[in-house]
């Protein structure tokens, strides 16, 4: 009798614990993942990169299996640019199933992206949102030289176009003026999330989250901190 109630406690802890419809082990606060401590390895895995040591995933088949099963707990959600010169898992030295990746031209806060930030936090648990724009980003010269794109692209560079006209004065049309445009587009995204979302402001306001902004160097692989 003691021996079927031993089984009976740890069958319904067992089930507790991987009931998700995502399949994922659960976690229900954010009280074990310290957005601190992700950050920080996150600035140890760029560093990593920038001095070229290799992404060598050890035992890839078995993770993969394993993420299978198990799904995903990633450690942040990134919203970075979908340049093809941004590797993302590769710029924080990550594994698979490490970070929550939403990609778009111009790292812009659409509707898309901000939907897909909320599900990496609320239900991911994701502890650290990063909003990482980059230099020679080509949706970001776009809009500094006023080119006219139509459809969806030019609704796109709209968005960024607004950044662009709520900053003082002209920005010209250099290399400087994109720099300008690029960091102000991360602040503005960084600020979208925040304004449209009570949820993830509840988050930051209790320290469970952090929202941070980035700027990466696609020559040198370095993610300058905002």
């Amino acid at each position: 009798m003691l021996f079927f109630t031993l089984c009976l406690v740890v069958l319904t802890v067992t089930l507790a614990v991987y009931a998700s419809d995502s399949g994922r082990v659960r976690t229900d606060d954010f009280a074990d993942r310290d957005p601190d401590d992700v950050l920080r390895q996150l600035k140890e895995g760029n560093a990593k990169f920038v001095a070229g040591d290799p992404r060598v995933i050890d035992g890839i088949i078995n993770l993969r299996e394993r993420l299978a099963k198990e799904g995903q707990e990633p450690i942040a959600t990134i919203i970075a640019c979908s340049d093809s010169r941004i590797p993302v898992e590769d710029i924080f030295h990550q594994p698979l199933g490490q970070l929550f990746v939403v990609s778009t031209a111009g790292n812009a806060a659409d509707t898309p992206t901000q939907g897909t930030v909320r599900y990496g936090v609320e239900h991911l648990h994701t502890p650290v949102v990063v909003v990482m724009g980059h230099n020679h980003c080509g949706a970001i010269k776009a809009v500094v030289v006023r080119s006219e794109e139509s459809g969806k692209l030019g609704e796109l560079l709209e968005t960024i176009a607004a950044v662009r006209d709520s900053l003082p004065g002209d920005l010209g049309d250099d290399e400087d003026a994109e720099r300008k445009l690029a960091v102000a587009n991360v602040e503005k995204t960084a600020e979208k999330l925040l304004a449209d979302d009570d949820f993830l402001r509840k988050k930051v306001d209790k320290g469970e989250l952090r929202i941070v902004k980035a700027m990466y160097h696609i020559k040198t692989g370095e993610v300058e901190w905002l």
